[in-house]
């Protein structure tokens, strides 16, 4: 299990964190002549070994990377025939069940080493990456239909992502630490911020964008808890 929660943390930093917008650009554009895509790739794998930090699990993290190459590319083309946010869905789910097929596929005898208490921490961690730039991402695109609807050139830039990281980020702790009725208050708490700003425009479609965007950030956030929790409690 320590494995597998290292693989998906090295998959989160390496594409949503390593992997700039030149990138995403020259893949979409060239396909797989693209040597921005190698680059993914290999940064990928490094950041694997990096964080496993194990020799014996070259060969699984080259097969998860070359597996991310063959995913990638089937993307490119697919957005290529037809535009749909739903491909970006599918290429990471397609990626998370390489990972976790690899991981099981090689997790016996040598590939399964004991699990050691510092696994706590990678549960957590990964928990704080996942709601961080993956679920802005997500967010962005479940959104984006609404967006365009709407006039938000008076909003701070990136304020909406700060706050939705902060307020991710406070329910994961709240969750983790037990305290659920302070998820209410938080909730309470922006509302009370929001009802101006809603009183102000006298808009129905910004009223039904705010409580979409806030309830898919809760949502997202409160599962991303109670999976780290039930990890957490099964752990020695």
């Amino acid at each position: 299990m320590d494995i597998l929660l290292r693989l998906f943390l090295a998959h989160f930093i390496a594409d949503y964190f390593l992997q700039t917008p030149k990138m995403v650009s020259q893949k979409m554009e060239k396909g797989f002549a693209s040597p921005l895509l190698l680059v993914h790739v290999l940064a990928h794998i490094v950041v694997s070994l990096l964080l496993v930090f194990d020799l014996k699990y070259v060969v699984p993290i080259l097969m998860i990377g070359s597996a991310h190459y063959l995913i990638d590319i089937g993307k490119i083309y697919l957005s290529k025939f037809r535009e749909s946010y739903l491909w970006y869905y599918l290429d990471q789910l397609m990626h998370f069940l390489v990972i976790l097929i690899v991981w099981r596929l090689t997790s016996a005898d040598v590939y399964l080493p004991q699990l050691p208490p510092q696994e706590h921490v990678w549960v957590v961690l990964l928990g704080f990456v996942v709601l961080s730039q993956p679920t802005a991402i997500t967010l962005r695109l479940f959104l984006a239909r609404w967006t365009r609807e709407l006039n938000t050139e008076q909003n701070l830039s990136q304020a909406g992502t700060i706050i939705g990281l902060l307020e991710r980020f406070l329910v994961l702790i709240f969750i983790l630490s037990g305290n659920w009725e302070a998820i209410g208050f938080l909730i309470a708490a922006k509302s009370v911020f929001r009802f101006s700003d809603l009183k102000d425009a006298h808009s129905r479609q910004l009223t039904e964008y705010i409580l979409i965007g806030t309830l898919s950030s809760f949502g997202i956030a409160v599962l991303v808890g109670l999976v780290c929790s039930y990890l957490l409690s099964i752990l020695p």
